[in-house]
């Protein structure tokens, strides 16, 4: 596999604990090649390879999840995809590659086989809401 050891992000706690701010770029190789995408805080490169930026802001796995070390780094990137279709950058058709890289990351940190699984579905059921980014948080990142 491609990333054989997990580099978890360098991040601190903001927003009561709720939510993470990478304190350094992060990166790890995706499900998604041939595109090459570009915004403030997040490039994917044709490779597949997805660079989150410094300052970039997530709220963990959503719902009941514990934040493992594996669970923040698979939330942070998987964000960061959701991200990119949330800004019309990366196309819906994408979400089922962004779902599995997510469960790629659970696995690759150790996650049981069960609770990588019940994860995944449980963001193939509920990751996709009818609009995730708030109108100032869009105008911020495409600034």
């Amino acid at each position: 596999m491609a990333n054989e050891i997990l580099d978890m992000p360098n991040f601190r706690l903001i927003k009561n604990g709720k939510w993470g701010k990478l304190k350094s770029s992060y990166s790890y190789k995706t499900r998604i090649e041939g595109l090459q995408l570009v915004s403030p805080y997040i490039i994917l490169w044709l490779d597949g390879t997805l660079l989150v930026k410094e300052n970039f802001e997530w709220n963990f796995g959503s719902g009941p999840a514990v934040d493992t070390p594996a669970m923040v780094a698979a939330s942070c990137i998987h964000d960061a995809l959701y991200t990119l279709m949330d800004l019309g950058l990366l196309g819906p058709e994408h979400q089922r590659d962004s779902d599995k890289t997510f469960k790629d990351i659970l696995k690759h940190g150790g996650t049981a086989i069960f609770r990588r699984y019940y994860c995944y579905v449980m963001v193939r059921i509920f990751g996709r809401s009818e609009e995730r980014l708030t109108e100032s948080i869009k105008k911020k990142l495409t600034k």
